[in-house]
């Protein structure tokens, strides 16, 4: 089992990734503790058994057996086991989802999984995971048994075969998610999935001017009645949203250190450089 008690321990793709083919890894942890990290892949995350405790920009939140989520690149988190917690998690790199990212967007649910999830459960105090019932997670782990028999995951080089099957998965669990999203009925989610309709455009549309009278009619709904609802879900203003997300946007490119800081600005949104430096700079103020 991995462990590391390091606060802000940076784990990097080429410590995964040995060599350029090799994209995506899989893990199985038991009695799962492991402090708090960063790294520059997606993790993706499926609780086989027990309870436990994870903690994502220093939101904590209960997991158990059937959870399933993502983490995306550059975001603290920490796990604690609380009850036997065993946890089977890819770790996949940029290169590979960033690859596939316009045909997983036409999926129901794929923005949801891969990132507005991630980015609520890291601001707001809720518990949004998609959640395999008995008869799926049984499923998943029978699959897993044999691909970990048979070394699938692990080997020297990602194979079309194996990044086939694992978006396979991946595109499943989307689908999953958006149907349990759009079957709850609890008066909070009322509103879901209109708001959600809403932060799968700003996400796909984050580096354009976006006003808030054209997400009210992306939605059908009255300005009064949008801003509320978006509140009520996502803690926040969209402006203060979209802000959020075009500050995490900027930090990811910057730490991937492929473009100069004035062309992440103009990519993610920003006036200028400048701008992007103050909003950033508040981002930290906060925190």
């Amino acid at each position: 089992m991995l462990q590391s008690q390091h606060y802000d321990y940076y784990v990097r793709a080429k410590d995964f990734f040995r060599n350029s083919n090799t994209h995506i890894r899989s893990f199985l942890y038991k009695n799962y503790s492991y402090g708090t990290h960063v790294h520059d892949f997606y993790e993706i995350n499926i609780v086989l058994k027990g309870t436990g405790i994870h903690i994502l920009s220093d939101r904590k939140i209960h997991v158990k057996a059937g959870d399933v989520f993502v983490i995306p690149p550059f975001i603290p988190h920490s796990y604690t086991n609380e009850n036997e917690l065993t946890v089977f998690h890819y770790v996949v790199s940029q290169e590979l989802i960033k690859s596939h990212y316009d045909e997983g967007k036409k999926v129901q649910g794929f923005l949801h999984l891969m990132e507005i999830e991630p980015y609520l459960r890291g601001t707001v105090d809720i518990n949004a995971f998609l959640h395999l019932s008995p008869a799926r997670l049984r499923k998943f782990t029978d699959d897993i048994q044999f691909e970990r028999s048979e070394n699938h995951i692990n080997d020297t080089e990602t194979t079309p075969l194996m990044i086939h099957s694992f978006f396979t998965m991946l595109y499943r669990f989307a689908e999953y998610l958006h149907n349990q999203i759009n079957t709850q009925t609890s008066p909070g989610t009322k509103y879901s999935d209109q708001i959600i309709t809403v932060l799968e455009y700003i996400h796909s549309n984050y580096e354009q001017t976006i006003y808030t009278d054209d997400l009210c009619r992306l939605c059908f709904m009255s300005r009064s009645t949008f801003l509320r609802a978006f509140s009520q879900i996502c803690g926040c203003t969209p402006r203060e949203y979209l802000i959020a997300y075009r500050n995490r946007k900027a930090t990811e490119l910057i730490e991937s250190s492929k473009y100069s800081k004035t062309q992440i600005a103009h990519m993610c949104g920003f006036y200028d450089l400048s701008h992007m430096e103050r909003s950033l700079d508040n981002q930290a103020e906060k925190k």
